[in-house]
């Protein structure tokens, strides 16, 4: 014979809630006993352990000036141990650099070589699964410069109907090769020592290329006449590089750069260096 809801005991329902309550409390135990002994990854005491220690070991290729090299004294010159010698300051720790070929930087600090790498490191999206990135500290993207007595370009937008120097097979050529949809003329050179001298000698109205070769020349006393406008055309940002477990190491690297951006340091630094 087949029970149907009217063949139930009057006390059925009760009795049905009442299991219900047992099974959710036995589940919401177990959930209680599932997070408390749940394995978790080790406490990252990396910054404690650099703070500690009161050093900052950081990884340089200082064969790539002006960014980095070694000075007749030995010491490391350049806007990337500038840079890492004010973040150890606001760590309140000393720096300590080891020269490694840019082939070898990743390993190194793999191996406990260091503690992290400044070193004209792009960000690649790539390595995110392997390495932590900081936040970025400079823009190595091309920039657009003009002759220092052009007054009406000040960026892509005004260079309609103009001729634009650019090195071929750069990055700088990669981002402007869609401008000859927009009417802007490419005038494609062999080195960016043509792309500027095209620029300074009016045979192009304006150049795109390495941002420290531009201001290099800016700066040059026998060369000048030139000025870079606008902001980079493409990113190319350049990041500090720590391992992937040492966030609290990276957030306190990251505070230090938004400091340094704020305060005007970061600017410093560009200025002294490139």
């Amino acid at each position: 014979m087949v029970n149907t809801d009217a063949d139930l005991p009057a006390n059925s329902g009760p009795n049905r809630r009442l299991v219900g309550v047992i099974a959710l409390a036995g589940l919401a135990v177990a959930l209680a006993l599932l997070i408390l002994f749940w394995p978790r990854p080790p406490a990252d005491d990396s910054l404690k352990l650099v703070q500690a220690r009161g050093t900052l070991v950081v990884a340089v290729d200082a064969a790539y000036p002006p960014f980095a090299s070694v000075n007749d004294k030995g010491r490391f010159v350049g806007f990337d141990p500038d840079v890492a010698r004010e973040i150890a300051r606001r760590l309140g720790v000393k720096t300590q650099f080891v020269n490694v070929g840019v082939e070898g930087l990743l390993d190194a600090l793999k191996l406990y070589k260091c503690d992290l790498v400044v070193s004209a490191f792009p960000y690649e999206y790539g390595l995110t699964r392997d390495v932590l990135f900081s936040e970025p500290y400079f823009n190595a993207g091309p920039r657009l410069a003009v002759r220092q007595d052009e007054t009406t370009i000040r960026g892509p937008d005004d260079l309609a109907g103009r001729v634009v120097a650019v090195e071929l097979g750069s990055g700088a050529d990669g981002a402007t090769r869609a401008w000859e949809a927009r009417g802007i003329r490419l005038m494609r050179t062999m080195s960016m020592s043509d792309t500027i001298w095209a620029l300074v000698q009016g045979q192009a109205d304006a150049a795109v290329g390495d941002p420290v070769a531009l201001r290099a020349y800016s700066r040059h006393p026998q060369g000048g006449g030139i000025q870079i406008v606008g902001n980079p055309i493409a990113d190319e940002d350049y990041v500090v590089v720590l391992r992937i477990q040492e966030r609290t190491l990276r957030d306190a690297v990251d505070e230090a750069l938004l400091e340094m951006r704020q305060d005007g340091t970061l600017d410093e630094l560009v200025d002294r260096w490139l």
